[in-house]
């Protein structure tokens, strides 16, 4: 409710998008492919496009999530896949967060 408040509507999407990232990485642990690598780095890339902070808080649960995943089938090519998802995902939003490292000096 506090996000219909402050009309924020950038987290209210970002928020919006958690499950969805959340269902496209769990799907690619159950069956990889290369186009679920891309859809869950789609997903992954929108959330860290629309609001910051709220990709900052959920990549730790993601992190969390996929190494959940990969303990409990200890199927190693799963975890290359859910890696190159996140790793693509963080490529294709580089261009937002690349430049705002570079100014933290």
């Amino acid at each position: 409710m506090h996000a219909f408040v402050r009309a924020d509507l950038a987290e209210l999407l970002a928020v919006g998008e958690l499950p969805f990232a959340l269902w496209s990485f769990r799907r690619l642990a159950a069956e990889p492919s290369v186009g679920r690598v891309a859809a869950a780095s789609v997903l992954y890339a929108v959330l860290i496009l629309s609001h910051n902070l709220t990709a900052f808080s959920f990549s730790a649960v993601l992190a969390t999530f996929c190494l959940v995943l990969v303990l409990s089938m200890r199927n190693w090519r799963v975890a290359s896949y859910l890696a190159a998802a996140i790793v693509l995902g963080l490529a294709l939003s580089a261009f937002l967060w690349l430049p705002a490292l570079g100014e933290h000096t």
